[in-house]
């Protein structure tokens, strides 16, 4: 039952996609990757919040609670919290800028904004190697969803099915499938948490398993330093992810973008469950789980095999749609930023080869991936946040040299790397935020001396 249910909740996704189309064309890339900036707010809603609840939230964030505690509850859900205002701020002008530039790609908007080829080479390479660990990510979770259903099949050809439906996605209607399809993963997804949160508390034995999970939490001056970087540093990151950007330029207006932060919040109450889920296991199972394996083995100890099925379902349409929507990030940032004087059917064709060769790279990191799954997530944040002093620039329509810029993502990139696998101690600051402090220190300081020598030359023209 549960497999039937499953496999009905993916054949009706793929459904809702080839409906998606509305009977229109793709040729033309503003449609295919950006929706010709169409979305109201409702789609871009659901889009904007695919890419923010992704499978890890399933995965990364109860197994985190599950061997830390308190003290990941504070980071995860702090950083989360706090990503919001600052999306509400800077996600309407960054679709400002968007309808200054015309973009279809991130590394656009550096391109066009700074005049650099440079700096739009730069900034789609980092996107490109820092999403990775993202797609590792979710075919990591992917498996162990299905894995825990009941499916004995290798993990590659797991990972194999899973990148079908992700290409898929893709190829039948671009941006709009993953959009549609977030809507029925986030009625699903809500569905499931609370299903299983519930499960828990209702057992007899629930409170008193989830008490003995939570334990008494002493914080140490680390731990704080650890929390508070942690939040800043990717409260600050999650509006810098090229899907993300790539959400907010299909909307039709920058009151759009604003309506969508307003609601996001809203989703916040599954954490609540999500926590009770992850210290029941804790109380009730003891170390004998493996922690990114918390949410879906105690969902199949609790539930009906047809409720697992529903929830196992919700679970893949989360990896799928961010599967399928970083494809058409990635895919465009090859074709139309590092290749030049394609054609856009060219562009269109390659981006989608790309998106394939993104999805096997992927699968290949999660089949060697030994680690926990937020180690994954660190690495794409490392990248992914050093984009911030350059998109803040552009946002507010400033001036500064695209090689400050460029210098200035690139050492931020090198740091947070270089601190992280060397195992150098930091204090408990994230090498992320060292990295970003790093990065703006350098930009502003090639700003000022860019300015300086203009000034010096201007002086020198009118004196002569």
């Amino acid at each position: 039952m549960d497999k039937l249910v499953f496999a009905i909740i993916l054949v009706f996704s793929l459904l809702v996609a080839v409906w998606s189309r509305g009977g229109r064309r793709h040729d033309e890339i503003h449609d295919y990757f950006v929706a010709s900036r169409q979305f109201g707010g409702l789609l871009l809603f659901f889009l904007a919040v695919g890419e923010t609840y992704s499978l890890g939230v399933l995965t990364a964030f109860p197994g985190g609670v599950y061997l830390r505690g308190l003290t990941f509850c504070v980071w995860f859900v702090g950083y989360i919290v706090l990503a919001f205002p600052v999306g509400y701020f800077l996600g309407p002008l960054i679709w400002r800028a968007a309808r200054r530039y015309d973009p279809v790609t991130m590394a656009d908007l550096f391109a066009r904004h700074f005049s650099s080829r440079s700096l739009e080479i730069i900034v789609a390479g980092a996107a490109i190697l820092f999403m990775i660990p993202w797609g590792v990510i979710q075919f990591m979770g992917l498996t162990m969803v299905l894995q825990g259903l009941g499916f004995d099949w290798p993990a590659w050809a797991l990972m194999g099915v899973a990148a079908a439906l992700a290409y898929a996605y893709t190829a039948i209607s671009g941006i709009r499938a993953p959009a549609y399809v977030s809507v029925i993963k986030d009625v699903l997804l809500l569905a499931a948490i609370f299903t299983v949160g519930v499960a828990a508390m209702r057992l007899p034995h629930g409170r008193e398993a989830m008490l003995r999970g939570v334990a008494t939490a002493h914080f140490t001056g680390r731990d704080i330093r650890i929390m508070t970087t942690n939040i800043l540093f990717q409260a600050s990151g999650l509006c810098m992810f090229p899907s993300y950007a790539a959400s907010i330029f299909t909307a039709k207006d920058a009151r759009t973008v604003q309506r969508a932060q307003i609601a996001m919040p809203l989703y916040m109450v599954m954490f609540a469950f999500l926590i009770v889920v992850a210290f029941y296991a804790r109380g009730a199972f003891g170390d004998g789980l493996s922690p990114n394996h918390v949410f879906i083995d105690t969902a199949r100890q609790l539930l009906s095999p047809w409720l697992i099925g529903l929830v196992a379902g919700g679970a893949a349409l989360s990896g799928l749609v961010v599967l399928a929507g970083t494809c058409l990030v990635i895919g465009p940032l090859f074709t139309h930023n590092l290749l030049k004087s394609l054609t856009e059917r060219q562009q269109k064709t390659g981006a989608q080869a790309i998106g394939v060769v993104y999805l096997l790279a992927s699968m290949a990191g999660a089949a060697f991936a030994s680690s926990f799954a937020a180690t994954m997530n660190n690495l794409t944040y490392f990248g992914m946040t050093q984009f911030l002093p350059g998109v803040v620039v552009i946002a507010l329509n400033l001036r500064a040299p695209g090689a400050a810029v460029a210098a200035g993502i690139l050492i931020g990139d090198v740091i947070p790397v270089t601190l992280f696998f060397s195992g150098a101690d930091t204090g408990g600051v994230n090498p992320g935020l060292i990295g970003l402090v790093a990065n703006v220190v350098i930009l502003t300081l090639m700003t000022m001396r860019a300015r300086r020598n203009e000034g010096g030359a201007m002086r020198l023209r009118s004196g002569g």
